[in-house]
């Protein structure tokens, strides 16, 4: 029997997924191999787990507050997320496919998954007792959860226009400048708690949120869209003209 605090974590980390997978990919059926995107999901879980790992290693050099600690956070972890969602989309079963932003979105959402499920389960882990502290502290974890996911949607679908187009280093030096201000915001909100107060946190949360949303619009207004093969794209755009017109 799964304990509660796994449950919890499961919850937190994968609902939010499963429905921004939902969210980014409605209005684009027929763009993309159902199949391949959930291999790339899948693939994306474990990349997650990965990517959480490194996190229990190096958070006691990050966390105290010094300029390496902030260098590593929001630069090379930038680079280290980025670099293993590039490796899958740029390998030969999926590079130059223009469908490939698409399994970038279901890599990231599903990177963003796993590793807001470790977060939260070693948090609960560490408060037994859901104490009024450790509520406010998964309250935050999980809205950054969910900001996490929108930016690493945004980001895989960068890394994956690249390999669509074979331009792989351009577009992931996007994904990498993109993912840098909300490191740097969620160091911020890191500092917020032992150093400053809550009420010093919400505006910090208010602005990764606000800063994640954007660029996950931008990507399924610009992206998204240019990626479809024109057949498919004048598809779509008449379904969605039948829906306006229903409405």
């Amino acid at each position: 029997m799964p304990s509660p605090a796994f449950i919890i974590a499961t919850v937190v980390g994968i609902v939010p997924a499963l429905i921004g997978l939902f969210y980014v990919l409605r209005g684009f059926t027929g763009g993309f191999d159902d199949r391949k995107l959930f291999i790339a999901f899948a693939v994306g879980l474990i990349l997650g787990i990965m990517s959480f790992a490194f996190h229990i290693f190096i958070d006691p050099v990050i966390f105290p507050p010094s300029p390496l600690g902030w260098l590593i956070y929001v630069a090379g972890f930038a680079f280290l997320d980025n670099i293993m969602i590039f490796v899958v989309l740029n390998y030969k079963w999926m590079r130059g496919m223009p469908e490939a932003p698409f399994y970038g979105v279901s890599l990231g959402i599903a990177f963003s998954a796993t590793a807001t499920m470790a977060l939260v389960y070693r948090l609960l882990s560490a408060y037994p007792e859901l104490t009024a502290d450790a509520a406010g502290m998964l309250a935050l974890v999980s809205t950054a959860g969910v900001a996490a996911v929108m930016l690493r949607a945004a980001t895989g679908a960068f890394i994956g226009v690249g390999s669509a187009r074979s331009e792989p280093w351009p577009w992931f030096g996007r994904a990498v400048m993109t993912q840098m201000p909300f490191g740097t915001l969620f160091m911020l909100l890191y500092y917020a708690g032992p150093y400053f107060d809550l009420l010093f946190s919400i505006p910090i949360l208010a602005a990764i949120v606000g800063y994640s949303y954007w660029l996950l619009n931008y990507v399924r207004r610009t992206s998204l869209p240019e990626s479809l093969p024109g057949q498919v794209k004048r598809k779509i755009r008449r379904e969605r003209r039948k829906g306006l017109r229903k409405r």
